[in-house]
């Protein structure tokens, strides 16, 4: 196996080891399929505020009105992944300024993280990204919810997956100095 077709190798095993492991995390199947939600809905154009569209595809999660006590949200149960950590990336917007997106990251021995983020701007899709350390444990649900009870939140393109290692490029740049070195040291004799 030659040199490009290892690093081709490499390329795709990276792609696979980050693919998602949330489904229908687009909204695309029009439904809610895969995720356990509460006051939550899949939505398309004729059903967004007046200008606004999905982030991409035709439709879009949206998150209803809700209390603290009974908030609206979507939570999917995921294969276990034994990991150090898991990002999560999503595509949010509100039909107001300042609404609150809670995410939970819940562990198999019951532990979670939760992170809050305030989405910032009016009908405006912003991505947002979540790193949760998970050392030691098996992620088992990922929840989603509208900490706001007078404003929606959008949803788009929920993607979670766990960031493969950074492949150590610099050490083709050793190996390209050594060779480098050995080169001009046999010219120059200081090798033999």
């Amino acid at each position: 196996m030659g040199l490009l077709q290892r690093l081709t190798t490499l390329r795709y095993v990276r792609r696979s080891l980050e693919a998602n492991l949330l489904r229908n995390g687009d909204f695309e199947l029009g439904d809610l399929s895969y995720w356990t939600n509460d006051k939550a809905r899949v939505v398309t154009i004729p059903d967004l505020p007046v200008g606004f569209q999905p982030y991409s595809g035709v439709y879009a999660c949206e998150l209803g009105y809700g209390i603290v006590s009974e908030p609206s949200f979507i939570q999917q149960i995921i294969n276990p992944v034994l990991a150090t950590d898991l990002k999560l990336i999503v595509m949010a917007a509100s039909d107001s300024d300042a609404a609150g997106l809670n995410v939970v990251a819940e562990m198999e021995d019951g532990s979670g993280e939760i992170v809050t983020k305030t989405i910032t701007s009016r009908l405006t899709w912003q991505q947002i990204v979540f790193n949760f350390t998970t050392v030691g444990k098996r992620v088992v649900k990922v929840s989603l919810t509208n900490q706001s009870n007078s404003k929606k939140v959008y949803l788009d393109d929920v993607v979670a997956y766990v960031p493969s290692p950074e492949f150590p490029w610099w050490i083709f740049g050793l190996l390209a100095g050594g060779v480098v070195l050995a080169v001009v040291g046999k010219q120059q004799g200081w090798i033999t």
